[in-house]
C-alpha cells in the first residue's frame, strides 16, 4: 500500500473517531470548530477572543511547521496540497529520514513512523512544552493560543477601566514619504503651489517616525583573532562562521555557548563557590543585523556534535528548551524521567538534563514572565546560579523539580526595545546583571546568495573538549596557576572592583564572575586542567568590549519610560501648534502615539505633570456636547 494511501485511510479514521465524540458529546447541530478545542460562545467571549481566533486561524499549517519545528526544509516551490514530505513534529521522534506529511486543504499533518497525527495547535503545543493532547483541557488551550499570537509579535495587556486583556499587533512599518525632497525655502521667492485640502484632524500624517532613536548607537567591536589560540574549537568555529553578513561577535558568544554545553557540569573552575561555563547571552542589535542567522549555524552545531537522546539515561546532549510559557514548563523540559526497567511504569529516578533556553526575543521572555503569579524570572536565576535543585510548586501543577540542571539561555532584542522592556527593578533584583548584551558592528549585507557556511570542520573540535571534559574526576576541578592568579587578583583590585563601585546601573555586581566563567572557557579551550596566563589574557583583553556592551542597555534603562513619553508628548503638541495654531486633544494625542503602545494611564499621568510643571497648558474648550480639553504647548 502507498504512503498516500496509508495518509489517506489515517485522516479518514481520525475524522470518524472525530464526528463521533462530537455526535456523543453535543447532540445540537455541530459547531463550525472543533468542539474539543473551541469552548462554546458565552458572555464573556469577547471581540479579543473573535480577533484572536482570526489571528489563529490564518496560520497556515506549513508556516507553523517552519516556525515551531523546522526539523527538514519544506520546498516553496511545492505546490501541492497533500503528501508534503516533513519529518515529524514529535519532539521525542528525530526522522531524520522524513516519515510525514502535510495535506494543507485539511490544515493536518500525519506520521506514518508514530502513527499518529495532528494540526496547527499540535505543532505550536510541542514547541511551547504542552502536554499534547493534554493541553485541550481547561486553561491550558487558552494559554497556547496566547503563546502563538506572542510568537508572531502580538502583546496582551490590560488597559484600566477594561476588563480582560486587550491583543496589541506588532508595529506597522513605518510610512515613508517617497516624493521629492524638501526644499530650503531659505531668502527664496515663495514658490509654493496652492495647498491642498488639509488632513483629517485625526491623521498622524504629519510626523512621521522613520528611524528609531537607537540609530545612533555605536556597537563595539572585538577582534577574537587576537586571542583565540589556532588549532582550537573556537579557531575552527570562528573561520567557518565569520565567512557571512553577520557579527562576528554573535559568533564568538555563540561559541563560548557551545564550549559551556561541552563542559556542563563535570568540569568547573577552582574558587569558593565552584564557577561553571554556563551563559545568559542576549545578542543586541538593528532588526536585519542577522542576530537569528547566528543562532542558527550554532544549533546547527549542537545537533551535529551533541544531540540529546531521550532513549539515554546518562546523555550529555543538548536540549533546546524553546519558549518556555510558564516556570513549570521550564523546569518540566530539565528534568528526565528514567523508567524502573522491573516496573516500565514507574519511575525509577530523575536524571539530569543539559539544555539551551532559547527565548527567540526578549520580548517574549518579559510578556509571560510578567504576568501575575509567573515566576520564570526567579527560576532562571536559580538555572543561571547552578543550583543543584531546582524547584516551583503551585495548587494546579503541584511540585515541579530539576536535579543537577545545567541551563544557558540564548536571546536577542533591539536597543531601543529595552527601555519598554526592562526596568530598574529588573537590575536591583539580579535578573539582568545575570546577562552579557553581546553586541558588534553590522557588516555589509549580501544582496543575493552568500557563502554557505559548513558547520563539519568545528565538531570533532568541540567533540574533543566535551571528551576531555569526561576525563575529569568527581571532585576534580581547574586550578589556578600561580601566574594566572596573579594577573587576575590584580586586575580584580585595580579595575573590576572600582568600576562595580562606580556603576550606578547595577549591572556589573556580577562582572568578577563572569569573567571568571571566561576564563574557563578559554582554558577548556585550550584543553589543559590548569589556568594558563594566558586565558586570563584573553579574558582581561575582553573586558572593554564588556563594559561598552552594559554600557547600551544601562543607558536605555536610564531614558525611563514617563521621560520617553514626555519628550513624545511635547514634539506632537509643538507641532500640532504650529500647524494648526491650537492646542492638541487626547483623541489628537492617541492618534499619533498609537504606535508607540503606551500605556493609557501613563499617558494621562505624564500630561498631568507637564501641566503642573507649566510645560503645557490645558483648556476646557465648552461647546454644544462635551467639554474638550486641549493642551497647548509653552515655549
Amino acid at each position: 500500500m502507498s504512503d498516500k494511501s496509508i495518509f489517506q485511510q489515517k485522516l479518514e479514521e481520525r475524522r470518524r473517531l472525530a464526528a463521533e465524540e462530537a455526535a456523543r458529546l453535543a447532540p445540537e447541530p455541530e459547531p463550525s470548530h472543533d468542539a474539543d478545542l473551541i469552548p462554546q460562545a458565552d458572555d464573556s467571549y469577547t471581540e479579543q477572543d473573535q480577533e484572536l481566533d482570526r489571528l489563529i486561524s490564518s496560520i497556515d499549517i506549513r508556516d507553523a511547521y517552519r516556525k515551531w519545528c523546522n526539523k527538514s526544509p519544506i520546498d516553496a516551490s511545492n505546490k501541492r496540497t497533500e503528501g508534503i514530505k516533513i519529518s515529524c513534529p514529535k519532539p521525542d521522534h528525530a526522522d531524520r529520514d522524513p516519515s510525514a506529511w502535510i495535506n494543507t486543504d485539511k490544515q493536518v499533518w500525519f506520521c506514518g513512523g508514530c502513527q499518529e497525527g495532528g494540526d496547527t495547535y499540535d505543532i505550536a503545543a510541542y514547541h511551547f512544552g504542552y502536554d499534547v493532547p493534554g493541553y485541550k483541557d481547561g486553561q491550558e488551550f487558552h494559554k497556547l493560543r496566547k503563546d502563538m499570537a506572542e510568537s508572531y509579535g502580538y502583546t496582551f495587556i490590560s488597559p484600566p477601566g477594561i476588563k480582560g486583556e486587550v491583543l496589541v499587533p506588532p508595529p506597522e512599518p513605518p510610512k515613508v514619504h517617497v516624493g521629492p525632497p524638501a526644499v530650503d525655502k531659505t531668502d527664496k521667492p515663495d514658490i509654493t503651489p496652492p495647498a491642498a485640502e488639509p488632513p483629517a484632524e485625526d491623521s498622524d500624517a504629519e510626523i512621521v517616525d522613520l528611524f528609531d532613536d537607537d540609530e545612533d548607537i555605536t556597537f563595539p567591536a572585538f577582534d577574537w583573532r587576537t586571542i583565540v589560540p589556532e588549532d582550537t574549537f573556537l579557531d575552527s568555529y570562528m573561520k567557518q562562521v565569520s565567512q557571512d553578513d553577520v557579527p562576528e561577535e554573535y559568533h564568538f558568544w555563540n561559541g563560548l555557548l557551545a564550549l559551556g554545553f561541552a563542559l556542563g557540569r563535570d568540569v568547573t573552575l577552582e574558587d569558593l563557590i565552584p564557577v561553571y561555563g554556563n551563559l545568559f547571552v542576549c545578542t543586541l542589535g538593528h532588526s536585519g543585523a542577522g542576530k537569528s542567522k547566528a543562532r542558527y549555524h550554532l544549533d546547527r552545531l549542537l545537533d551535529r556534535a551533541l544531540p540529546h537522546r531521550w532513549d539515554d539515561p546518562l546523555s550529555k546532549g543538548i536540549r533546546k528548551v524553546s519558549s518556555p510559557g510558564s516556570a513549570e514548563v521550564l523546569i518540566h523540559n530539565f528534568s528526565k524521567p528514567i523508567p524502573d526497567p522491573l516496573n516500565p511504569k514507574a519511575i525509577a529516578f530523575y536524571a539530569p538534563v543539559r539544555g539551551m533556553i532559547d527565548f527567540n526575543e526578549l520580548s517574549a521572555l518579559v510578556g509571560r514572565s510578567n504576568r501575575q503569579g509567573n515566576v520564570t524570572k526567579p527560576v532562571l536565576m536559580q538555572l543561571y546560579d547552578m543550583e543543584s535543585s531546582v524547584s516551583t510548586s503551585s495548587m494546579t501543577h503541584g511540585l515541579k523539580e530539576a536535579r543537577e540542571p545545567f541551563a544557558s539561555a540564548l536571546t536577542t532584542t533591539q536597543p531601543r526595545a529595552i527601555r519598554t522592556l526592562l526596568t530598574r527593578g529588573d537590575a536591583d533584583s539580579g535578573f539582568l546583571n545575570r546577562w552579557i548584551f553581546a553586541a558588534g558592528p553590522e557588516k555589509q549585507k549580501v544582496a543575493i546568495g552568500g557563502i554557505r557556511i559548513d558547520i563539519e570542520p568545528a565538531v570533532a573540535p568541540l567533540l574533543e573538549v566535551a571528551g576531555w571534559a569526561g576525563s575529569f574526576g568527581t571532585s576534580e576541578q581547574v586550578t589556578w596557576s600561580d601566574e594566572a592568579h596573579e594577573l587576575f587578583t590584580k586586575f580584580f583590585h585595580s579595575n573590576i572592583e572600582p568600576d562595580k563601585k562606580r556603576d550606578r546601573s547595577g549591572l556589573l555586581v556580577r562582572m568578577d564572575l563572569l569573567m571568571k566563567k571566561l576564563v574557563l572557557l578559554f582554558t577548556a579551550n585550550r584543553k589543559v586542567k590548569t589556568v594558563p596566563i594566558e586565558s586570563v589574557e584573553d579574558a582581561i583583553a575582553m573586558y572593554s568590549y564588556i563594559i561598552d556592551c552594559y554600557s547600551i542597555p544601562a543607558g536605555q534603562i536610564g531614558n525611563s519610560l514617563q521621560h520617553e513619553v514626555r519628550e513624545e508628548i511635547l514634539r506632537h503638541a509643538k507641532a500640532f501648534k504650529d500647524n494648526k495654531g491650537t492646542g492638541i486633544t487626547m483623541r489628537d494625542l492617541n492618534q499619533r502615539l498609537k504606535r508607540k503602545k503606551y500605556p493609557i494611564d501613563l499617558i494621562a499621568k505624564t500630561l498631568k505633570y507637564m501641566c503642573d510643571l507649566g510645560e503645557l497648558d490645558a483648556q476646557v474648550m465648552k461647546g454644544p456636547g462635551r467639554p474638550t480639553t486641549r493642551y497647548s504647548y509653552v515655549g
